[in-house]
C-alpha cells in the first residue's frame, strides 16, 4: 500500500520540477547581443551594383518577450557588412529591423531551441570603388532563424544562431538623385542574405 502511494507521488514531483525547469519561462524578457559571419547576394538592374558570393561580418541586438514557455514576440536589429571582390563595387552594408514571432519546440533547464519568423524593413547602402556618396535602397525584408540557447550561470544565456533573409526589390537612389539604367529606367536592387552569429543574452 505504501509503495503504491509513493510511486505516483514521486512521479508527480519529478514531472512538476521538469515542467518548471526551463531556459525560458513565462513572462521572461531576453536581451541579446552577438556577432558573426555573413554571406550575401545582390541583384540589380544596374550591373555595377550587383554582387555574388559576398562575405563579411554582422552584429545583432534584440529584445524578446515570452508569453509562455513555447511562444514569444520580439524585435531584432541586424547590421550586415560585405566586402565585394568585384571591381565595380567596393563594399555593401545592410541594416535590417524585424518584428518576429518565436516558437520553442524543445527546451530543458539548460538547453533550448528557438524558431523565429519575422517581417521588417531593410536599408541597403553600397559604394562603388570610385564613388564617395553611396547608393541606397530601402524595402521590406522577410526573415527566418533557428537559434540554440544554453544557460551558463544565473540569468546569463549563450546562443548560436543561423539566420536568413530575403529583401524585396526597391529603387536605387543617391541622396535625392534617382539612379537609372543605360535605358533610362529606374535602377532596382534586391537580395538575399544568410548569416551566422553567436553571443550572450540576459534573461529577466
Amino acid at each position: 500500500m505504501r509503495r503504491t502511494f509513493l510511486l505516483p507521488t514521486m512521479l508527480t514531483l519529478v514531472m512538476g520540477s521538469c515542467a518548471h525547469a526551463q531556459v525560458v519561462k513565462k513572462k521572461n524578457l531576453l536581451i541579446s547581443l552577438g556577432g558573426g559571419a555573413s554571406y550575401g547576394t545582390l541583384a540589380s538592374t544596374r550591373a555595377a551594383y550587383s554582387a555574388k558570393d559576398a562575405w563579411g561580418g554582422n552584429i545583432t541586438f534584440g529584445f524578446a518577450y515570452a508569453f509562455n514557455a513555447n511562444w514569444g514576440l520580439g524585435i531584432r536589429y541586424d547590421r550586415l557588412g560585405y566586402t565585394s571582390s568585384y571591381d565595380t563595387l567596393a563594399q555593401a552594408r545592410a541594416s535590417l529591423v524585424h518584428l518576429h514571432g518565436t516558437y520553442r519546440p524543445w527546451q530543458t533547464d539548460v538547453h533550448a531551441l528557438e524558431i523565429e519568423t519575422g517581417i521588417g524593413a531593410s536599408l541597403i547602402s553600397m559604394r562603388g570603388r570610385y564613388e564617395r556618396i553611396p547608393a541606397e535602397a530601402s524595402a521590406y525584408a522577410l526573415n527566418v532563424s533557428v537559434r540554440y540557447l544554453r544557460t551558463l550561470r544565473g540569468s546569463i544565456v549563450a546562443f548560436l544562431a543561423l539566420r536568413g533573409s530575403t529583401v524585396g526589390t526597391a529603387a536605387l537612389h543617391r541622396g535625392e538623385e534617382e539612379i537609372t539604367t543605360a535605358e533610362g529606367r529606374a535602377a532596382e536592387i534586391g537580395g538575399r542574405a544568410c548569416w551566422f552569429n553567436a553571443g550572450l543574452a540576459v534573461r529577466w
